[in-house]
């Protein structure tokens, strides 16, 4: 969005009282905000497509990015300072919108029914499970696969990317980010023991495989998932088998199984 573009749209939702608190953003006025330059670059053609990337400066570290990212979160800083009390009253809120406990429509895949549920003061859901028969009724307890909280403890960020289940139910495969910069870190956790077993850093995103192995894709150096690996559980991450590379700098790679599990 433009900067008016932005204030038209808060103009209208407090002109429509669907927050109360969120005027705060507008009555305190235009502030001012650092700039960016705007460089002129070869255009990149993709398909039907041209691109002109006013900002392709940015994807090389320098002292003048270094200032404008500074100045940025001064800014940041600054803003939060002067709305503390604003933002405070919003996120409350929103907060007071939300239940404070539900739980997701269950979903049986195998042996078990898999379900999410919101625990009272927490933010995040717990991934859980429960062991049905051949007749789908529940023969075993409540057994937590995820919790937020526990996750989390000791990080001052967390956001949990993905978690599956191996194909033989007895591990969960987790993708965090820790840092807020879209790099996950990979962690297989025993659910039987509770215990994670495996961890691989600097991941996107990462899939199991139905031998048990997973696949997973990392990062280039402009920050662009680009190379497809095979860890083997247990395995450090330095034999992990590189398996597919993208040359194309306008592309990025994923992966993931076909519906019936067999292929990647």
């Amino acid at each position: 969005f433009t900067r008016s573009q932005q204030q038209h749209f808060i103009k209208n939702i407090v002109n429509q009282k669907r927050f109360t608190s969120f005027s705060f953003l507008w009555k305190n006025g235009k502030i001012p905000k650092p700039q960016p330059k705007l460089s002129s670059s070869p255009p990149i053609y993709h398909n039907t497509y041209t691109i002109n990337d006013e900002f392709s400066w940015m994807q090389q570290r320098s002292k003048e990015l270094d200032k404008y990212l500074s100045d940025e979160t001064k800014y940041l800083e600054w803003w939060e300072g002067k709305q503390k009390i604003g933002i405070s009253n919003f996120v409350k809120e929103l907060k007071d919108r939300i239940p404070q406990t539900q739980n997701t429509i269950s979903e049986k895949n195998k042996n078990y029914i898999y379900y999410s549920k919101r625990k009272e003061h927490s933010d995040g859901w717990v991934i859980c499970r429960k062991k049905v028969n051949n007749k789908n009724e529940i023969i075993e307890d409540e057994e937590i696969i995820m919790d937020p909280d526990i996750e989390s403890a000791g990080f001052n960020y967390f956001n949990l990317g993905s978690c599956s289940v191996s194909d033989d139910e007895k591990f969960a495969l987790l993708t965090v980010e820790l840092h807020g910069n879209d790099e996950f870190e990979l962690r297989v956790k025993c659910l039987k023991t509770k215990k994670t077993i495996d961890k691989v850093e600097g991941i996107f995103f990462a899939q199991w495989c139905s031998d048990g192995s997973i696949i997973y894709a990392k990062f280039d150096q402009r920050h662009k998932p680009n190379k497809v690996y095979r860890h083997v559980v247990g395995d450090d991450q330095s034999k992990d088998q590189l398996l597919f590379e993208e040359f194309d700098p306008s592309s990025i790679v994923y992966v993931s199984r076909t519906k019936d599990g067999v292929k990647i």
